[in-house]
């Protein structure tokens, strides 16, 4: 029996640490530091207590786990410093005594960064082999790596690219440059839907090695030893600012011309502004499509996967699975920092010859659950009033209250991984109508332009969507909304008639809730947005769910079988 602790984030650059348990060569557990620390992406942080409850869960040591993983070349990264010194307080931060007393040091091994990212996505694909593309804002001194993964043979990069054409901080660029924060790139992309791609890049240089943006310095791509966000940031400011005479919108100024509904009335600088963020997002697609189509020819594979943060960008997937290119399609739901602790992990165990098990990943619900006798004693502890109801008969009542527009704060069964909520910490919402769309982002506090994603029975996909086939069940994915049905789920239909589709199994748990909502309603689709308020991550505890539940308009809460009511 070989336990291998995947792990990723650190005090310096780091963002989304996670931590992952595999068991000869079996994803075990996932566990993501922000749903603990409740800081959200847990920047510039050791996952040290999402370490500490993956072994928890398993109920084991650090001194019982064979191997550390790291999702980073930390050696390559500090190679330049005094390395064995650097380790020992490297282990320390991460491993702090007070959680993890030990009587010997855990054995680390670092894994690539984007060697991390591509084994997220390969080893869960359940694929034999894949043309691999991973596209992030940096690695060690890469932004853009093609990979051709085999299970007999192992992952092998076949081009890289370097920092300066980072497609991941062209997106935080233009995130930060729209005033929307450059953190927020998921902002961005839901913003280029109310502009047209009219800005040309004349700095953009596709060719048969790949892309590269022309004209910008290069020393970036060999400086490993930083994080190169900044400069590269300030470098696309003035590319804006010069090539299309645009000025950067401040965080304080209002977004809220874009309040009302679907015919949105524009002032100058928004449409200016929405504009940039089409022409970035058309930029994004058209090499994300462009890298595809010289992979496949690379690895004669039609099988792709994706993976790092601009794998988030669902309406690029939407496009690149419908490509004749490409037969079988997958994304990782954590393709983010997050996911390479499981790539780590699953990577070294490939390596010391343990295969990961082959299958393809089902359900992203790979973190922390919680037992009905640990939230009756926190209710009870609270003097939170609650009725506990069957399984069957909850089902039905939510999803009565869900026909009568009432918004639900959902919690069941272990956390999902990765940045959408699936079903595990949702907030949940009748599809029907735009003004509840409306209401359930003031509940949340977000800008009332921002789309919201269905969840849809996968039997009724393809009455709903074009290429529902190409659908995915993480979410990760925008598809064409059919015109006909527009009107039973204008609630979670974008301004462009696309959603974030995700497709849930008939016969899960949360695929009964639509299916009795289904029975209600005669729509098999429901409103899904991610359990949290402005600013925090997805509720990872009830007790967190609580607090948001009554820091909030939300109608009812949902915590197992647990149901509560505002009084």
């Amino acid at each position: 029996m070989v336990y291998i602790l995947g792990v990723t984030g650190f005090s310096n650059g780091g963002h989304d640490a996670s931590a992952c348990l595999i068991q000869d060569g079996e994803i075990i557990i996932i566990c993501e530091e922000e749903r603990f620390s409740r800081k959200k992406h847990a920047n510039d942080t050791y996952p040290s207590i999402a370490a500490w409850n993956c072994l928890n869960q398993a109920k084991i040591t650090l001194d019982e786990v064979d191997y550390v993983a790291f999702g980073w070349d930390i050696p390559q990264r500090y190679k330049q410093r005094d390395f064995k010194l650097f380790l020992k307080k490297f282990t320390n931060q991460l491993f702090p005594e007070s959680l993890f007393p030990r009587k010997k040091e855990p054995r680390c091994e670092f894994i690539p960064h984007h060697l991390s990212h591509a084994a997220s996505s390969f080893w869960t694909s359940g694929f034999e082999d894949a043309t691999v593309l991973v596209m992030d804002g940096q690695g060690e001194c890469h932004s853009t790596s093609i990979f051709y993964a085999n299970r007999e043979n192992g992952i092998k990069a076949l081009k890289q690219f370097g920092v300066m054409h980072s497609l991941g901080y062209l997106y935080k660029a233009t995130s930060g440059f729209l005033g929307l924060g450059k953190e927020n790139p998921g902002k961005t992309m839901g913003l280029a839907s109310y502009g047209k791609p009219q800005y040309y890049f004349d700095c953009l240089k596709l060719n048969l090695d790949g892309y590269e943006f022309v004209g910008f310095p290069n020393f970036l791509n060999t400086d490993v030893d930083a994080d190169k966000l900044g400069e590269i940031v300030n470098i696309w400011y003035d590319y804006f600012q010069t090539k299309f005479l645009l000025q950067p919108f401040k965080t304080s100024q209002s977004w809220d011309i874009l309040k009302n509904q679907v015919n949105y009335a524009f002032s100058s600088p928004v449409i200016e502004n929405a504009d940039l963020a089409a022409s970035v997002q058309a930029l994004i697609e058209e090499i994300g499509i462009h890298l595809v189509k010289l992979a496949v020819k690379l690895t004669n594979c039609s099988n792709v996967v994706l993976a790092g943060g601009v794998a988030l960008n669902c309406s690029m997937n939407g496009k690149i699975a419908k490509l004749p290119d490409v037969q079988n399609f997958f994304v990782f739901p954590n393709a983010h920092d997050g996911g390479t602790s499981v790539g780590a992990a699953l990577q070294l165990s490939y390596t010391l010859g343990i295969p990961p098990i082959k299958k393809s990943l089902s359900h992203a619900f790979w973190g922390i659950e919680f037992k009905d006798d640990e939230i009756l004693n926190l209710l009870q502890k609270l003097g939170i009033s609650f009725v506990t109801l069957e399984e069957d008969k909850i089902l039905n009542v939510v999803a009565d209250y869900l026909n009568n527009d009432k918004i639900i704060g959902w919690f069941q069964g272990r956390n999902e991984i990765g940045p959408r909520a699936l079903g595990g910490r949702s907030i949940l919402a009748s599809p029907r109508s735009k003004t509840l769309r409306d209401k359930v982002n003031n509940t949340k506090g977000r800008e009332l332009w921002r789309p919201l994603a269905p969840s849809i029975l996968q039997s009724q996909a393809g009455n709903y969507f074009y290429d529902a086939d190409k659908g995915s069940l993480f979410m990760l994915r925008a598809l064409k909304s059919k015109e006909n049905r527009i009107r039973e789920i204008e609630g979670v239909v974008h301004i462009d008639g696309t959603s974030r589709v995700q497709l849930v199994p008939d016969n899960s748990f949360y695929g009964q809730l639509i299916k009795c909502f289904y029975d209600q309603s005669g729509v098999p689709v429901l409103l899904n947005t991610s359990f949290n308020l402005a600013g925090e991550p997805i509720v990872g505890s009830p007790l967190d769910a609580i607090k948001s539940f009554f820091s909030s308009s939300l109608d009812v809460l949902v915590i197992n079988n647990f149901l509560i009511h505002k009084k």
